[in-house]
């Protein structure tokens, strides 16, 4: 990928957000305030991407995901250290562990691509189940059978990327009414809950729970057409009472043997989160380990959810309030870059997730295919005095930047890299 090429990807997409290093890209303006952000597209969006930061420290699901990629660079970091001479991309073996989890993550997460399809709406779309073997473990996997607007049958797996799409795009709806995005990944749970399960389509706080909900287990497709049921069933509980009992009601059994409360067992991933990333980085646990904190699921308190059911609903003001509560990650707009704020010096960047970045940025240049080895920080650096020219070539050398800081520590400078 090419300058122009980077600045024509970036100028078509509308945001996303980078799992498990806390970095926003939002391809409009940003404000804390949501209220102040003067388009209500960008307010959208910016609420959508948001739904994906707390989805990713605030779920059992995402936990997971990022320890796994934590685990993962701790093992490309060895690995690279071992060599004199790398030839991009660089491939190592992983362990056998890794790969199992993997593999477990690919089945959870379903259907994991990023399309254009449109559901025909005046056709059925039906569930069905089948068995399949997951480290051989059995599970089981749930597929929707729709027809599209092109008159094709299509079947897909659900899973987590779909869940957690679906869920950001119904947020966004109640902040812009008008957002429009494609049926697969984003309107698709919507969809499918219209033709299975009426009455809980009809009220969306209700479908942002049951999505929320299914993050919190190891199957999430599953999950998510259990608790669409359950709530299809019960009139008499809200989509917050609902996450609530099954988030204080149930029970984590271990592969050791162990039983926990779901409560107990996020604290648990909640820990292990923070020394899996202290582990991969230099800074000290900062921002992030804050903002896990106030994640932990044991008090009744979770505004996330809660929100909905406010006298107003969510609103602008009361989002921007959750913003405040959580703390930002890195966030990139068209108005300018965003730094999560360290909890020991307000005025100061939380230097743990800037540092992540970075180590992300490094792992992504020297592993994936050539027409990826421009520098994934290129954005920050763009028209600044850390502008290199090799940024699109080597940005471990030149000019000191973030990422030679980094790589500088990992001992890259001492290796040669083709």
């Amino acid at each position: 990928m090419n300058q122009k090429e980077l600045e024509q990807y970036l100028e078509s997409c509308r945001g996303f957000y980078t799992n498990g290093f806390f970095h926003i890209f939002i391809d409009g303006e940003f404000n804390p305030l949501i209220n102040e952000i003067p388009t209500i597209t960008d307010r959208g969006t910016t609420v959508h991407e948001y739904i994906h930061y707390i989805q990713n420290i605030g779920t059992l699901w995402g936990l997971y995901e990022s320890l796994t990629r934590y685990e993962h660079l701790i093992e490309f970091k060895q690995a690279i250290t071992k060599e004199k001479d790398i030839k991009r991309p660089f491939v190592h073996q992983l362990s056998e562990s890794l790969k199992r989890k993997y593999e477990f993550i690919r089945f959870g997460n379903g259907f994991t691509k990023y399309t254009d399809i449109m559901v025909d709406a005046n056709k059925p779309m039906e569930k069905s189940s089948r068995v399949v073997n997951v480290n051989d473990k059995e599970e089981e996997c749930i597929s929707i059978t729709f027809t599209d607007t092109n008159n094709n049958t299509q079947k897909i797996d659900l899973g987590a990327l779909i869940i957690k799409e679906s869920m950001a795009a119904l947020y966004q709806s109640l902040i812009d009414a008008d957002a429009s995005h494609s049926d697969v990944p984003y309107n698709f749970v919507k969809l499918f809950a219209k033709k299975n399960y009426p009455k809980t389509a009809s009220d969306p706080a209700k479908l942002i729970c049951c999505c929320h909900a299914s993050l919190f287990s190891m199957n999430p497709g599953l999950m998510l057409i259990k608790a669409l049921e359950e709530m299809e069933s019960d009139d008499s509980i809200n989509g917050f009472e609902y996450f609530s009992h099954f988030v204080h009601n149930n029970k984590i059994n271990t592969k050791a043997g162990k039983t926990y409360s779901m409560t107990d067992y996020f604290s648990i991933m909640v820990d292990g989160f923070k020394e899996r990333l202290s582990a991969n980085i230099l800074a000290p646990i900062d921002h992030i380990g804050a903002a896990l904190e106030r994640m932990k699921l044991d008090g009744k308190y979770y505004p996330v959810l809660s929100v909905l059911y406010e006298e107003d609903g969510i609103t602008e003001e009361n989002f921007s309030e959750i913003i405040g509560y959580y703390g930002i990650p890195y966030i990139q707009a068209k108005n300018g870059l965003y730094y999560p704020q360290s909890t020991a010096n307000k005025e100061e960047a939380a230097m743990d997730v800037l540092e992540l970045i970075v180590h992300e940025a490094i792992f992504l240049n020297l592993s994936k295919p050539e027409n990826l080895w421009v520098c994934p920080l290129y954005y920050m650096c763009k028209d600044s005095q850390y502008e290199k020219e090799e940024c699109f070539t080597a940005p471990w050398t030149g000019g000191m930047c973030s990422y030679k800081i980094i790589s500088d520590s990992l001992g890259l400078d001492k290796i040669n890299i083709s």
